[in-house]
Formats: structure tokens, sequence, C-alpha cells
């Protein structure tokens, strides 16, 4: 017999999981509760009791992404792995959270259209709230005070990073048939070496 929890156990993951795929396609205004329902295989009333309203469900679906996110970067700046490591491992996990998914790609735009009210939330709770800029910031500082970097503003340094990863992955489809990238799956995975080869070469004291 299947216990009670383990019943929402097991539901939960399945709207999230239809819940993403119909946000991407239609966005928060244009989901509809019932088709995700269908997509999940439950009943309406369980999305209800899980998430209350359509607007915490999608809150729910990008701050699963985010935590993911939040929580490596969190690890990774507490570790004493020298810079350039430290930008290759971030820049991997940017490639494969957005590089392999593409419906929350999708969501994504569909945020930076209409204002980016969740996407905020979710990056204040889930990235600001445990200090991860600030630790970011004191990692590219440490390397300035060695005097490998040279003297810069670590916030436009951090800005211009987080852009270079994720600007082709939001708008791979544009750039891979302007430039004629022909074989897009090798360009993405390459791109994280070449991101930090780009972003050091920047900011390296000269």
């Amino acid at each position: 017999m299947i216990e009670k929890d383990d019943l929402q156990t097991e539901t939960r993951p399945k709207i999230l999981q239809a819940a993403t795929k119909a946000f991407a396609e239609k966005g928060l205004a244009g989901a509809r509760v019932d088709h995700i329902a269908r997509e999940a295989g439950i009943n309406k009333a369980m999305i209800y009791y899980h998430f209350s309203s359509k607007e915490n469900l999608y809150q729910e679906v990008i701050n699963s992404q985010i935590d993911k996110l939040g929580t490596f970067i969190d690890k990774l700046v507490d570790t004493e792995a020298d810079l350039e490591s430290s930008l290759k491992k971030l820049s991997d996990m940017y490639n494969n959270i957005l590089g392999s998914d593409i419906y929350f790609r999708k969501i994504l735009l569909h945020e930076l259209a209409s204002g980016g009210m969740f996407l905020m939330q979710a990056i204040f709770s889930l990235i600001y709230d445990r200090g991860i800029p600030a630790k970011m910031q004191k990692k590219l500082s440490e390397g300035v005070q060695s005097g490998r970097l040279r003297v810069i503003d670590t916030r436009h340094a951090m800005i211009s990073f987080v852009g270079m990863n994720l600007f082709y992955l939001i708008m791979a489809p544009i750039f891979n048939s302007i430039l004629e990238i022909n074989d897009a799956e090798q360009f993405r995975h390459q791109r994280p070496e070449q991101i930090v080869d780009l972003f050091l070469h920047g900011i390296e004291a000269r």
C-alpha cells in the first residue's frame, strides 16, 4: 500500500516537470492549470494543494533551477580552488543547466520579456541572501590584491562574466544561423573554456 506521503513525493516532481514544459511553451499568462494537470496525470486540485496558485507554481519552477545554480556557486566560492579553475567550473555549470534544458531557456526568455519579477525573486532569495555575490567579489578582489588581476570594478567584471555565459545560451538559434555555426553542440561545449580565456585575458594585469 502506498502511503499518503509517498504519493505527495511522487506527485510534486510530476507537476513541476509538466509545468516547466507548459510555461516554456506558453509563458505564465498562456499556460493553463488544467493542461498542466493532464500532462502530469493528476487532478487539477492537486496542483492547488501543492502550490496554491499558478503563480506560485511558476515561481517554484524558476526557483528549482536557480537553487541548483546557487548551491553550486556557494560550494564553489567556499573552496580553495584558484580563480581560473573556479570560473571554468562556473561556466560549465551555466552551460549544463541552460545548454541542455531548452524549456528553462524559453522560460528565461519569457521572464526577461515580461520584466523578470519572478526571476528576480528567485535570485534574491536563493543567491543574494546566501551572500554569493559578495563571495564572488571577494575572490576577484583577492586576484587584484595578489597582482594577477589589474584594478577593476568587480561589479562590472561579474556582470560581464555572467553575460558572456548566458547570452549565447539564450540566443543560440539566432547566433547559430547568423554565424553559420553548423555543429552547435560541439560549439556549445567549447564555450566555457573560450569564455574563461577571453574573460581572464580582459582583466589580467598588463
